[in-house]
């Protein structure tokens, strides 16, 4: 498989009750640490606010490893697949050499939308079960996702939902 774009790093349910408690999934930093050695392209494409992803980024010392977060702008809102084929076009980014890393189906469509391979994250927003549905390997562990991604790959987006 070819990846160039991770999303989902942040456990981020019901941020706004529970903001103080987000942690970092176990095994992202090694992961960004790992594609930016092998000069691979991160970003954020999210359905958060650009300011609220920053936050988190900041917090957690993960923001250097990305080019760009694209969250949404203000209160009415384009889409991410929208987002992302505006970014891919603007970058001379190509959909073979791009990978979406999410956790829920709606980014497994986002993917779909992007024409870009996707791997799911069974440890965010829905279940292992659910995101099987979509037919693809649903990983648990960022090694794991690590492993699976192709260094030939230039893009790796990052997805999330609130």
């Amino acid at each position: 498989m070819k990846y160039k774009y991770a999303l989902n790093l942040l456990n981020i349910n019901h941020y706004n009750q529970l903001s103080d408690k987000i942690q970092l999934h176990a095994g992202v930093e090694e992961m960004l640490s790992t594609f930016a050695d092998n000069n691979l392209n991160q970003i954020i494409l999210s359905a958060f606010k650009t300011n609220e992803i920053t936050k988190y980024a900041r917090k957690f010392s993960i923001e250097h490893y990305f080019e760009d977060i694209l969250g949404t702008q203000n209160i009415v809102m384009e889409s991410k697949t929208v987002r992302g084929r505006r970014y891919m076009q603007e970058h001379g980014f190509v959909p073979e050499q791009t990978v979406y890393i999410g956790d829920t189906v709606h980014d497994y469509d986002t993917a779909c939308g992007l024409g870009v391979d996707c791997i799911l994250f069974s440890g965010g927003q829905q279940s292992p079960r659910l995101l099987q549905q979509c037919g693809l390997p649903v990983y648990d562990n960022f090694v794991d996702i690590e492993n699976a991604i192709c260094f030939r790959d230039r893009l790796i987006l990052f997805g999330d939902n609130p």
